[in-house]
């Protein structure tokens, strides 16, 4: 299995596992682990969509995409759980890096 589907179904699954952490461990729910489940999610589909048209897109804005999930989703979840506020600073650098691989999205690599 190429390595974009199997970083698109282990994102999407640990998403699922978020999302149900934070719905049934967190009472009141966590804005910011809403916000990570939604975008973790949804880029999870978009590297999925990547992996299965690499002809028709760039495929290293899978890869970008991963690496901006880890980034911004990873933080929002380590502070939520009451890790080191000092990682918040990641999470825009995660937003950046994952506009980043829209934008390289359409450019297609020559061979």
């Amino acid at each position: 299995m190429p390595l974009l589907l199997w970083l698109a179904t282990l994102l999407g699954a640990s998403g699922v596992i978020a999302g149900a952490i934070e719905s049934h461990v967190f009472e009141s729910g966590s804005p910011a682990l809403e916000i990570g489940v939604r975008y973790q999610l949804i880029h999870a589909v978009a590297i999925l969509i990547v992996a299965l048209v690499p002809e028709r897109v760039n495929r290293w804005s899978g890869y970008i995409f991963s690496i901006g999930i880890l980034l911004f989703s990873g933080s929002l979840y380590w502070i939520a759980w009451g890790g080191p506020v000092w990682l918040g600073p990641l999470t825009p650098l995660g937003g950046v890096i994952l506009v980043a691989g829209w934008l390289l999205l359409p450019w297609k690599q020559e061979n």
